[in-house]
């Protein structure tokens, strides 16, 4: 369960927690990596090598989420996150506004958390 992951904080910290990674993160990050880093790429290298190389930041600000697994798990987790920034990316590069890929990373956030309090 989510609660117990967070040990004996009250339920405000939670909430606090919970807020920023479904609401403030994501619209921090997409701002970060995308406004910014995948935009300015963009012009010089173009579409797919921006969002690939926008990627490698975005992944070495979560990665460590999967830090003391095996390499195997490493390995996953490393694509599975260059997956979800390009699909980021992506949405962006086609969408020309910050909206769509802040929704999308919101959504997905949300998701992970929901299954999180669920156990699965």
């Amino acid at each position: 369960m989510l609660s117990t992951s967070f040990g004996s904080s009250g339920p405000s910290v939670v909430a606090l927690l919970l807020a920023y990674v479904v609401l403030v993160a994501p619209v921090a990050e997409e701002t970060l990596f995308r406004g910014a880093i995948q935009r300015r790429l963009r012009v010089s290298i173009g579409r797919w090598p921006a969002i690939a190389l926008a990627s490698v930041p975005f992944l070495s600000l979560h990665i460590f989420n999967y830090v003391g697994g095996s390499p195997l798990a490493l390995g996953l987790a490393f694509g599975n996150l260059f997956v979800v920034s390009s699909v980021f990316g992506y949405v962006y590069d086609r969408s020309e506004t910050l909206t769509v890929p802040v929704v999308v990373h919101v959504v997905y956030n949300g998701t992970l958390v929901g299954v999180s309090a669920l156990g699965l």
